[in-house]
């Protein structure tokens, strides 16, 4: 009786994976979030639940500061700073809110080195969660993001 050595070839694998012809859905709470259109849209962080603002003044350890497109001028991303501009308060530009009644998601331009998207999901149930993501590519609305996220997706 022959025995046969079974080899393990990383290409082979990788051809067997590709091949699979099933279908897979990507999911995640945001995502799905996202895509039901169950929500309300705002562009003005007065509609920012207070809950929120403190939830990110605790989780960045600074007030949570923000403006949005009325306040354009005392909007200031870049990482320098000027001692005496009063007028610039806000290195944080909203760019929009998802609020429902279980689920709050912000998008947001930040400043600093380096200015960047910020999304802050925040899941309300017996408990909240809250998952952040930053990115240097504009997630500035919901088209965007949903692209984003869907890729994010595909790729892990």
């Amino acid at each position: 009786m022959k025995s046969f050595k079974i080899l393990y070839n990383p290409i082979f694998f990788v051809l067997l994976l590709a091949c699979n012809n099933k279908e897979t859905t990507i999911t995640s709470p945001m995502l799905d979030f996202v895509k039901s259109k169950e929500y309300s849209y705002y562009e003005s962080k007065g509609k920012i639940p207070q809950f929120i603002l403190d939830s990110l003044t605790r989780i960045n350890n600074e007030q949570f500061l923000i403006g949005d497109t009325s306040e354009l001028m005392q909007i200031d991303l870049s990482d320098v700073r000027i001692v005496n501009d009063s007028d610039r308060k806000f290195r944080r530009r909203l760019h929009f809110l998802l609020l429902s009644e279980n689920a709050c998601l912000l998008s947001y331009a930040e400043g600093g080195i380096g200015t960047h998207d910020v999304v802050d999901y925040f899941q309300i149930n017996e408990e909240v969660k809250h998952t952040r993501i930053t990115t240097a590519i504009s997630l500035s609305d919901t088209t965007k993001l949903l692209n984003y996220l869907k890729f994010q997706g595909e790729a892990e």
